[in-house]
């Protein structure tokens, strides 16, 4: 083996890959410390209304900081785990999934999300566009069409949740 190679052992645990493991882990911790935390009410307190929370007393530029901070630490590991996954490292590896990224985030929203974000609903709207994205190269769906099949779902999710707010 060459020297500074990961063995293959890492790659997976039993027939599951290692990202996957990590992706659950880092979903569940962060959907236990959103829910079951005061600092993770507070995030949610202050991403809803930040006037409100500043007069409840709250220090939001405290709370704002330390979220770009976890946001930052999290881009970071994604971008680790992209680099292992493709086996090197470019600066604009992970330029594909920004659209994919939010799409997950409000799909998750818009059918999981109980009125607010969470980790739960997005990792569900991942799953989703994973399955849409494997299904539509199976189907030999040309790339450019993905994108705009991909954006439909994203306008639908959308409008999903513009109609759960005004009923």
């Amino acid at each position: 083996m060459a020297e500074g190679t990961i063995p293959a052992a890492f790659g997976a645990l039993g027939q599951v890959p290692t990202i996957v493991i990590i992706m659950l882990v880092v979903t569940l911790v962060a959907q236990l410390a959103l829910s079951f935390t005061t600092h993770g009410r507070r995030m949610y307190a202050i991403g809803g209304n930040p006037e409100a929370a500043r007069l409840s007393g709250l220090r939001i530029t405290r709370y704002k900081v330390a979220a770009y901070v976890i946001a930052s630490l999290l881009a970071g590991l994604g971008g680790i785990l992209l680099a292992s996954r493709i086996g090197s490292s470019q600066v604009n590896a992970g330029g594909g999934y920004l659209m994919d990224a939010v799409a997950a985030a409000w799909i998750g929203f818009s059918l999981a999300g109980s009125g607010k974000p969470n980790a739960l609903g997005t990792l569900v709207g991942a799953v989703i566009l994973g399955v849409l994205s494997n299904g539509l190269v199976m189907l030999s769906v040309p790339y450019y069409a993905m994108d705009i099949i991909k954006g439909l779902v994203l306008a639908g999710a959308l409008a999903l949740t513009y109609f759960q707010r005004r009923t």
